[in-house]
């Protein structure tokens, strides 16, 4: 990633980076209401969170906002906005995704202590990238269109939020009601996939991975590695499809490049998605509960399913793919 800052900018370079800015808006907003003070509280009340700490959790946005003046001195310093921001957006994104998968994968870490020390740093490094991108911003974006260029993102971010949290709030109350053994680590996978959110547009991890999606693959086996990417990811990283969000960039970046038919390309990261479904067992709880059932009454017959559609999927998404033209 070249973070040299340039003394001026071509048109084509001007456009694309607007339409980065609102993939990072986006990115932005998944994470920060993931992690928001709602969730962040109805989980740390679930860790055994006594009020002396639900009051730290409240105060640290506000509290690392003096680091904001760590920020001016490195813009001085070096003189490089974006490198700036890149490089601690990064800092501060990582902690979470680190954070929830020590969560995960260790119950014996599960503290309030850990909680509070990775999310400091995470507001701390995000107070110091927020102030260095926002003098970035004012001159990657043209003065003329720059309130309605803004407005035009904070309706898209807006409308995220609100879609988002009425989902999320939908899905914890059914898994709380149904299944509340499951509720806390719900919590730590939304962390999880806001942390990973967050590293892939920030730090423009998602050009590389366009890149490599080209390398990799051809016009011919493009969908079927899509959708055996979006296998993969969505057992480790299940979303209900919101993944997609921070994906999209970089697939159909890839497909364009490769000139592969797009809408093909999203019904095979779909089908790939519902592969995953049958793996992991996230998406069946409130079925589950309607019916008083377990998840290892089913897992053993979706687990059977998904080994024998998985060639299936693959194959169709193969030749199916080659009837249909690009770019539509």
């Amino acid at each position: 990633m070249n973070l040299k800052p340039s003394a001026v900018l071509t048109e084509k370079e001007v456009q694309r980076g607007l339409k980065m800015v609102i993939g990072d808006g986006l990115a932005t907003e998944v994470m920060t209401t993931l992690t928001g003070n709602v969730f962040l509280t109805a989980m740390a009340l679930l860790m055994g969170a006594n009020n002396f700490q639900i009051g730290v959790l409240a105060a640290l946005p506000t509290v690392t906002n003096i680091f904001q003046l760590v920020s001016i001195w490195l813009v001085r310093r070096y003189n490089n906005r974006r490198a700036v921001s890149v490089i601690c957006s990064f800092l501060a994104r990582t902690p979470v995704a680190v954070m929830a998968l020590l969560l995960i994968l260790f119950p014996a870490s599960r503290s309030m202590n850990l909680l509070i020390s990775f999310l400091f740093f995470y507001y701390l490094f995000g107070s110091i990238a927020g102030l260095s991108w926002n003098a970035w911003m004012k001159d990657l974006v043209p003065d003329n269109i720059l309130g309605a260029y803004f407005s035009r993102r904070s309706a898209y971010t807006q409308t995220l939020d609100v879609s988002l949290s009425l989902v999320l709030a939908v899905v914890v109350d059914l898994i709380k009601s149904r299944y509340p053994q499951y509720e806390l680590i719900t919590y730590y996978y939304m962390f999880l996939g806001a942390g990973i959110a967050g590293i892939i547009v920030g730090t423009h991890l998602n050009e590389r991975l366009a890149a490599v999606f080209v390398r990799f693959s051809t016009p011919t086996t493009f969908p079927a590695l899509v959708a055996m990417y979006s296998a993969v990811l969505g057992v480790f990283v299940p979303s209900g499809g919101s993944k997609w969000v921070i994906e999209a960039p970089y697939v159909m970046a890839a497909a364009h490049a490769l000139q592969v038919h797009l809408g093909w390309v999203v019904s095979a990261y779909d089908l790939g998605e519902a592969l995953a479904n049958l793996v992991q067992p996230f998406w069946m709880l409130p079925v589950l509960g309607l019916f008083k059932l377990g998840a290892r009454d089913v897992m053993g017959y979706t687990i059977v399913v998904f080994l024998a559609l998985t060639p299936v999927v693959i194959v169709l998404v193969t030749l199916l793919g080659l009837t249909l033209p690009y770019p539509l």
